[in-house]
Formats: structure tokens, C-alpha cells, sequence
């Protein structure tokens, strides 16, 4: 059947904000297919009940009546015929009447349009607005239809056709803030993609500044262990240092004062990278007896140290006065 039902009772609802006005019959739910259509998403069914009804801008619905026929509980069949208003039941000539706005007390007052609304059904909503389904109307708890909308899509779905049909409602009634016209979604889309390449810019910005930290970082890393390397190394050296003057003579190191004397005098630069011999002057523990030039290990006789054997027997020489013996300063016999 197509919800045919005689009301055995009726109260009345008053919605707070919006007076309902209206009897609700007692009569379940599911007992209106129209009901049943919109809870089960059928769109075609709820398209072909209310027979592509739609609403003029006086609120009345035009090209419904007579719309279609379903067959009775006898095998017959009987007209169906949409109105708009409350309440539901059977005409003259066992006409079936579909009314878009009924309600039902079992469902808190919900008429098929809050049923549609509160489900996030948006292809339905909009039929049964066109087919002349009231958003002023409350339930129980006095909701408009808006107000229990599933989601804000859903919503917009009243704000667009309240764009498109201003003056069919009283749209303050029925709780819908503003409409929401073609201009209106491109220029939010337009603020929306504008607001997305902005997000994106500044996300990218961030990450080329936290790139630019972390490579700062890396450099003070990098510096700080070449810092702690060189540190290390000096004080390698020191110790090295340390260590060798503690194996030199009285004599010896009378010599490397004197060649640090020399050194600082020169503004803290050795005088010369080598010796005269050819030593590194870094390197020198001392200098020869004959030739002065710096040793690393001496050659020794005797209290006298010497960078090299020749200059060892050289002065061996001298001191012995053989005959034919260098000068130990020119070299020259």
C-alpha cells in the first residue's frame, strides 16, 4: 500500500519558535510508504509518490494531482493524490491521499522532511522541498527541519533553495540563517583555495626555515668538534712536549730557553723554519757543540752533545789538538 490510514485520534503540537498548528494523527510510520521511502534513501519512490510535484513561489504544489494509482488491499486500483498540509487518510472514491508534511507521533513528530534532513539525505530534502514539504514545521521537541540536519551539506541544501525561492517561506521560521547561492560557493571556493595556497606557502616557509636550522645547526656541530679537535691535538702536543723536556739535559734545555727567548723576541715566530743544519726548528731538543746547529737526538761525548757523528769526531779532534784539525767554527783546516 502506499501508507493509507484513518485517524483514530489526533493532538496538537505547538513548536516553540514556530507555531505547529497541526493534528497528528495516530498513525505509526511505518505505515506511510512515503515515510519509508526517505527512511530507506529510495529516490526514485519518493520522486514517483510525490509524482515530480513541484512547489510554486505561493507555496502551493502544482502538477501532482492525479499523478499516479496503486493498487488497494481488494486488487483494484486507486488514485493517489499528493497535498500539501497535515494529516493523511483516504478521499471521496477511495482517492489515497500522500501528505508531504504529515507527521508522526512515534517518531518524536518528525514529518518526512525532518526524516530526510536529520539522515543527510540531500537528493531527497530537495524533492520534498520542491514537492511543497514545509521547513517551518517543529517536532516534538520543536526542531525545524534545518536545525536536525545530519551535516553542514545538508544544510546548505535548505540554504540553496531558500536562494532559489526566497519568498516561498518564512525561512526565520524555519531556522535557515541565509541563503546560499551560485556566487555565494564560488566565492567561498575561491576564498577556500586561496586559503589553501596560503597554508601550503607558509608550510613551505617553515620547512625551508627548519632546513636552514638544521644546516645551522650542523656548521655549530662540525665547529665545535674541529674546535674540541684542535684542543685535543695541542694539548697532545704539550703533553708530548712535556715529556721530551723531561729527557733533556741542564745543557739542553739551556738551549731550547735560549731558542724560545728567540721566539718570543721575533713576536712569537721562529726565527727560521730549519736550522742551520736543516732541522726543523720545531723539532730541535738541542745544538751541537761544533757546528750549533739544533739536534733531535744528539750524538754524545764526554759533557758535549752533537747533532752528527762527523761533528762528534771533529771535536774529538780539537780537543785531542792533533794536527790538521777544522776550525770548529769555518770548518777550514
Amino acid at each position: 500500500g502506499i501508507g493509507v490510514g484513518v485517524g483514530v485520534g489526533a493532538v496538537s503540537v505547538q513548536g516553540t519558535g514556530t507555531d505547529r498548528g497541526a493534528e497528528l494523527p495516530f498513525r505509526k510510520a511505518e505505515e506511510s510508504v512515503l515515510f519509508v521511502a526517505v527512511q530507506t534513501g529510495n529516490v526514485p519512490e519518493v520522486r514517483r509518490l510525490l509524482g515530480g510535484a513541484k512547489a510554486g513561489a505561493d507555496g502551493t504544489v502544482v502538477g501532482q494531482e492525479g499523478s499516479g494509482s496503486e493498487p488497494d488491499a481488494d486488487g483494484g486500483e486507486v488514485d493517489v493524490e499528493v497535498r500539501v498540509g497535515v494529516g493523511a487518510g483516504v478521499g471521496p472514491d477511495r482517492e489515497v491521499v500522500v501528505e508531504v508534511n504529515e507527521a508522526f507521533l512515534d517518531r518524536e513528530g518528525f514529518t518526512a522532511l525532518h526524516l530526510a534532513s536529520s539522515m543527510g539525505r540531500c537528493k531527497v530534502v530537495r524533492i520534498l522541498l520542491e514537492g511543497g514539504a514545509s521547513p517551518c514545521l517543529v517536532d516534538l521537541k520543536g526542531r525545524t527541519p534545518y536545525i536536525v540536519a545530519k551535516d553542514k551539506e545538508t544544510r546548505n541544501e535548505f540554504r540553496r533553495y531558500m536562494g532559489e525561492h526566497p519568498d516561498q517561506w518564512d525561512y526565520g521560521a524555519a531556522k535557515v540563517p541565509s541563503a546560499l547561492t551560485e556566487d555565494l560557493e564560488r566565492e567561498k571556493a575561491q576564498r577556500e583555495k586561496e586559503k589553501k595556497k596560503a597554508k601550503a606557502k607558509k608550510a613551505a616557509e617553515q620547512k625551508k626555515l627548519k632546513k636552514e636550522e638544521e644546516l645551522k645547526a650542523e656548521a655549530i656541530r662540525k665547529r665545535k668538534e674541529e674546535e674540541e679537535k684542535l684542543l685535543k691535538d695541542a694539548q697532545d702536543r704539550a703533553t708530548q712536549l712535556a715529556r721530551q723536556e723531561a729527557q733533556l739535559t741542564d745543557r739542553e734545555r739551556r738551549a731550547l730557553a735560549a731558542e724560545r727567548r728567540l721566539q718570543a723576541l721575533s713576536g712569537g715566530k721562529s726565527m727560521a723554519s730549519v736550522s742551520s743544519n736543516g732541522v726543523p726548528v720545531s723539532a730541535i731538543r738541542g745544538f751541537c757543540a761544533v757546528c750549533k746547529g739544533g739536534y733531535v737526538v744528539p750524538f754524545s761525548r764526554l759533557e758535549y752533545s752533537y747533532c752528527s757523528m762527523e761533528c762528534l769526531k771533529t771535536h774529538r779532534t780539537i780537543l785531542d789538538g792533533r794536527p790538521g784539525a777544522p776550525d770548529p767554527t769555518t770548518g777550514k783546516k
